[in-house]
């Protein structure tokens, strides 16, 4: 009560209701007395620091002795910053008065003064908390919020602003489905727990997220430099990255004029496709091919291709780029749907799911969408039923989980991307490899920069050579460069040449590539995992099938099968009728994995 109060006179009374509310024993004036002496007692300083006041007591603390008083000042100084446009002062503020709380403040002490003052802080924490993700999130910030978030809503579950935050960051970041997950729990919370429906608010940001809507992207902005209100220490300066021009230009669409949704509704052509990378290099033959099939698509007949490849070799980027350059000839819709196969933060995409974000995505309100997988099928084939629509499956794990989702007429182009082809009745097959020498120098010339590639070209070649011409390792590679200025190309290839640190260094922010090749390799039974490091214990690079089968310990037949899964999950490659290989990262991210997974 006295550091509630600080710099104040709390009388004798009001401490003793704190204490005892309204049932106070006949001695609370003597142990009131009793615990003030005692903590004058044992508070260094505890006499100069707790001083008698006529009628009561009153304690006396500097500006930076009490943290609720700190917490305060945060709250001021970042609305300062707001005032003056300075979001990601705002941000550090919050941030750091929010750093000043271990848990819930007074827990458990007192009776129903202290507890009222303790819900009063705890409502500024939440407003504070709350005002700091709005502020990430306008700021560009996405999956780095979400553990944050989730951590307040397991705090205070009903609060629908937290949830609301936390479905934007979701979708932001690729998660579209979990999005609309935390929307129907809370739907179903509020229902059970108070017999209300969702705020207005936060059932159009679920409608938004269903149809995709371009606002709900994290904005691009152009900041001052922050100015921390309190520190003296200087920015590190951010270093440009040199803008590249793309291989092959992508022609822009021009948007069609809006088209009859099947429920007589007008909507526009929706377009959900995400943003393609630029400097996209290589892949002329596959990207001729993609073109040819959708030519053949648009005229008349539906087509499905199967991308299949290894981790990182580029799938997704592909795809994504044959769509944007075949948009113009699928009018009535392109659409994107990341369907999780190999996700480190969620499930694969249920169909029933997939089919309410395409649907969602077409126009059609939530309270049409029937609850039921057949009928939200049958629904999407009358919504599709005429159109000219490209369709994007991104990630898929199996036939299953994509078939009811093919659009039933013709004139449609669906491609599918998976680490393993995924088998489908009719579908065209593509499978990717690593690209090629010069290809994979090119993509490092356009990120680093011709200057900077061309002043070091013999590291630079041996740079791609030790990334095996994977573009996830490339990109990374390049990455890492561009923001270490100081650093040579050559300095970065020996750092790769050392093989017991070759998956650390081939990380940069989320992106890495032992992660990447882990999601394949956790999900294999333990047998091929084990039978994969084996594989990759072995010097040569190339092992012929007899060569296998002695180094398993098995028969011709189990050996057969064991490679045939590995090759399917894309961490064997087929050579030659008799002979398999590992790619020399896939090698050296087995060699790389702990001693007591080894011998798991």
């Amino acid at each position: 009560m006295l550091l509630l109060e600080q710099g104040r006179v709390v009388p004798v009374h009001r401490l003793v209701a704190a204490v005892w509310d309204e049932n106070p024993p006949d001695s609370a004036l003597q142990q009131v007395r009793k615990a003030i002496s005692l903590l004058r007692h044992r508070i260094p300083g505890g006499r100069q620091l707790i001083v008698t006041a006529t009628g009561g007591y009153r304690i006396l603390l500097d500006e930076d002795q009490l943290d609720a008083t700190l917490f305060s000042i945060r709250l001021r100084r970042s609305q300062e910053a707001e005032a003056e446009d300075l979001p990601e002062n705002a941000v550090a503020e919050l941030r750091a008065g929010l750093d000043l709380w271990r848990g819930r403040v007074l827990a458990g002490l007192g009776g129903a003064v202290l507890a009222g003052a303790a819900l009063s802080l705890g409502e500024k924490r939440y407003q504070a908390a709350e005002r700091c993700f709005e502020l990430r999130l306008r700021l560009g910030e996405t999956s780095s919020l979400i553990g944050e978030i989730r951590e307040m809503i397991d705090e205070e579950p009903l609060r629908e602003l937290l949830r609301r935050q936390l479905m934007l960051a979701l979708y932001r970041s690729g998660r579209q489905a979990e999005a609309l997950e935390e929307f129907a729990a809370l739907r179903k919370l509020l229902a059970d727990e108070l017999g209300i429906a969702p705020d207005p608010r936060l059932v159009a940001l679920h409608q938004e997220i269903l149809q995709q809507k371009g606002e709900l992207e994290a904005p691009l902005r152009i900041l001052p430099p922050a100015t921390p209100t309190n520190s003296t220490t200087p920015a590190t300066p951010v270093t440009p990255v040199t803008p590249v021009t793309p291989v092959t230009p992508v022609t822009p669409t021009t948007p069609a004029p809006p088209v009859p949704s099947p429920l007589g509704a007008e909507t526009a052509r929706p377009s959900t496709l995400p943003y393609h990378v630029p400097d996209f290099v290589g892949r002329e033959a596959e990207l001729g091919y993609l073109d040819e099939l959708g030519r053949a698509a648009a005229a008349g007949g539906t087509r499905i291709v199967a991308i299949d490849g290894m981790g990182g070799v580029g799938k997704t980027e592909l795809a994504l780029y044959a769509a944007h350059r075949m948009a113009e000839q699928f009018e009535d819709g392109q659409l994107y749907l990341d369907m999780r196969g190999h996700s480190a933060h969620a499930e694969p995409l249920e169909p029933r799911t997939a089919l309410e974000l395409l649907l969602g995505a077409m126009g059609v309100p939530g309270e049409r969408i029937p609850a039921g997988e057949a009928g939200r099928v049958a629904l999407w084939r009358t919504a599709t039923a005429g159109k000219r629509i490209l369709l994007v499956l991104d990630d898929a794990a199996y036939a299953v989980q994509v078939r009811p989702l093919l659009p039933g007429s013709a004139n449609c182009l669906v491609l599918v991307t998976g680490r393993r082809a995924v088998e489908l009745a009719g579908a065209s097959w593509l499978s990717l490899g690593p690209l090629p020498a010069r290809a994979a120098t090119d993509l490092m010339v356009g990120v680093l920069g011709r200057h900077r590639a061309e002043a070091e070209p013999d590291a630079l070649v041996e740079l791609v050579e030790l990334c095996g011409c994977l573009p996830l390792a490339l990109r990374i590679a390049a990455a890492r460069l561009c923001r270490r200025p100081q650093w040579s190309v050559r300095h970065l290839a020996g750092l790769l040449h050392d093989e017991g640190r070759r998956m650390r260094e081939l990380r940069s922010g989320e992106h890495s590539v032992a992660d990447t090749l882990a999601l394949s390799y956790d999900s294999m039974a333990v047998e091929h995992r084990t039978a994969l490091r084996a594989l990759g214990g072995l010097p040569a690079s190339t092992l012929s099938r007899d060569g296998i089968v002695t180094l398993l310990g098995t028969d011709a037949e189990r050996a057969e099968d064991i490679l045939e899964q590995l090759v399917d999950a894309q961490l064997v490659q087929q050579s030659g009728a008799d002979c398999y290989s590992l790619h020399g990262l896939v090698r050296s991210f087995v060699r790389s994995l702990p001693v007591e997974e080894a011998a798991a």
